[in-house]
């Protein structure tokens, strides 16, 4: 068999690259009719090198130059190539003997928010783009957001610095630290998404209570090595690149000559940690819970918890009921119980200084509902509790305890 010379460039860092030469090695095995020359670094795939490569090979497979110099010497060489790329609007091939392959990234987008919306409803939505606003990551906003329309306006975080610099960690900082919680965001692409989880470590923002947020390319060294590991979207680039050989080998051989392009859409969302199930009104009520926990002892009331979760009155009680089986009064009122029988057993603290350190502001009012909570008064547990300490039991019975408001 006449094995023909195929010279291949890929940018092996990235890990779309690897899985197009994945499947480029199934074609060559079940074929074996190439000899395939492999640059690994696409930044020396330039114009000099493109005229040596015409000469000496009888085809070329790459992805898609980001040089306008590169690009319009492919487009002008005369043997066939074949193109992986995730972008191709604008591809418009002078010549026969060009065929490119690449993914339908609207079709990505789309993916990632059909992914998103059956998590829930969140309070706001963003796409982080390429810093090079590349075609590829606009078609992939485009179908994010065409498909959230419903659900609310869609953020572009669009960084002007370089990515993953210090300048871009901190934008990415304030911008999400700026978007109302629980919000979802799509990254570009997976190096992409693992700038965003060093910004949301910067600025305190948890993964996923607070923020979920989807990747693209399913990068495992990335996705699983991520803290959290990354939920992303595998986009098969093997079936691309067995695909792209295949045209190759076609056009080399006479068999095709007309330069097409080819679209596989083929999208597969592999779930993990950073869009692990929570449920927007489980993400509610927790907010809630630790709001009156850390405000308890203060003057709150219901209308602060509910400002603090800037929803309505309505929605913050039913929502809080359907999960605890209290109002937000009722849980004031057990947290700051909490921590007067906690104050009455741990210290010696005058029973009316307690009323004030527990967040109660009239005395005979604490008393009252002590006693009909706890069936005895405040004075009566604290030497109950200390009565049973003496005699090492560390047990205290407490009469009258009211599982169904405090369980």
């Amino acid at each position: 068999m006449d094995r023909k010379r195929i010279f291949a460039a890929f940018r092996m860092a990235y890990s779309s690259n690897r899985e197009f030469i994945t499947g480029i090695s199934r074609f060559i095995r079940r074929n074996r009719g190439w000899h395939v020359t492999l640059a690994d670094n696409f930044t020396d795939f330039d114009v000099d090198l493109l005229s040596n490569v015409e000469s000496n090979y009888d085809g070329i497979i790459t992805i898609r130059p980001h040089s306008k110099e590169a690009m319009n010497a492919i487009l002008k060489a005369k043997i066939p190539i074949a193109m992986l790329g995730t972008s191709g609007s604008d591809f418009k091939p002078k010549r026969n003997g060009i065929v490119m392959v690449r993914g339908n990234d609207i079709a990505i987008g789309q993916a990632a928010a059909a992914h998103i919306d059956m998590l829930g409803a969140f309070r706001s939505y963003a796409y982080v783009s390429t810093i090079a606003k590349t075609s590829w990551s606009k078609a992939r906003e485009k179908g994010f957001t065409s498909r959230l329309r419903e659900r609310g306006e869609v953020s572009s975080l669009n960084s002007p610095f370089p990515e993953g610099s210090p300048m871009d960690i901190k934008y990415l900082t304030e911008k999400i630290s700026a978007l109302p919680k629980p919000a979802a965001l799509m990254a570009a692409y997976d190096n992409r998404a693992i700038q965003v989880i060093t910004a949301c470590r910067t600025a305190s923002i948890d993964i996923p209570r607070e923020v979920s947020l989807i990747g693209v390319d399913n990068d495992c060294f990335l996705c699983d090595f991520a803290t959290p590991s990354l939920t992303s979207i595998s986009t098969n680039a093997a079936q691309k690149g067995e695909a792209a050989a295949a045209e190759l080998d076609r056009m080399i051989r006479g068999r095709q000559r007309r330069s097409k392009i080819i679209i596989i859409n083929d999208t597969r969302v592999v779930e993990r940690e950073t869009t692990a199930p929570v449920s927007p009104s489980k993400n509610l009520v927790e907010r809630a819970l630790l709001f009156i926990q850390s405000n308890a002892s203060a003057d709150i009331r219901p209308r602060d918890v509910v400002r603090h979760l800037k929803v309505s009155r309505s929605l913050a009680d039913e929502r809080f009921r359907k999960m605890t089986g209290r109002s937000l009064g009722e849980e004031i009122t057990r947290v700051r119980l909490d921590a007067v029988k906690k104050k009455l057993i741990d210290t010696d603290i005058p029973i009316g200084r307690i009323t004030e350190l527990c967040g109660f502001t009239a005395p005979n009012y604490l008393k009252r509902l002590f006693r009909d909570n706890f069936g005895m008064s405040m004075k009566q547990f604290r030497e109950a509790r200390r009565a049973e300490d003496a005699h090492g039991d560390g047990r205290c019975q407490v009469r009258g305890f009211s599982a169904r408001h405090f369980p």
